[in-house]
């Protein structure tokens, strides 16, 4: 399910979507995702790097370490904006996680799953009601 959008601008151009979008307004779609990496010898603890996918791109939001297994602390730091971090580490980030395969083709894959998944429970929705 995709769960937020960005708006079109004043103009009626989505941001991002550039010049030879097609005419009239637009709502561009995106998927959150949350990835969870941990390490064998530290199963308590994760790095979790909470990202938005666009239909054409994957990206990174925050990214925060979280204990897991135990009780959930009250007050959990959820680190800084992503884009607040110097180039160097963003761009760390970005190798890190686009040699785990999420990356822009990931976000492409997302959105066209659930295109496909929300067509197919419509379809099995009407066929339903038929019956």
């Amino acid at each position: 399910m995709v769960d937020g959008a960005t708006a079109p601008t004043r103009s009626g151009e989505v941001a991002g979507a550039g010049p030879d979008a097609a005419a009239g307004p637009q709502l561009r779609m995106h998927i959150s995702v949350n990835v969870e990496v941990t390490k064998a010898a530290r199963p308590d603890l994760a790095l979790t790097f909470e990202c938005s996918a666009w239909p054409d791109e994957m990206e990174v939001e925050r990214v925060y370490p979280v204990r897991r297994g135990g009780p959930a602390a009250a007050q959990q730091y959820m680190g800084r904006q992503f884009s607040e971090l110097d180039d160097e580490m963003q761009s760390a980030v970005h190798d890190y996680l686009e040699h785990r395969g999420v990356n822009d083709e990931l976000a492409a894959f997302l959105h066209s799953y659930m295109e496909n998944k929300e067509q197919t429970e419509l379809v099995r929705n009407v066929v339903k009601k038929r019956h």
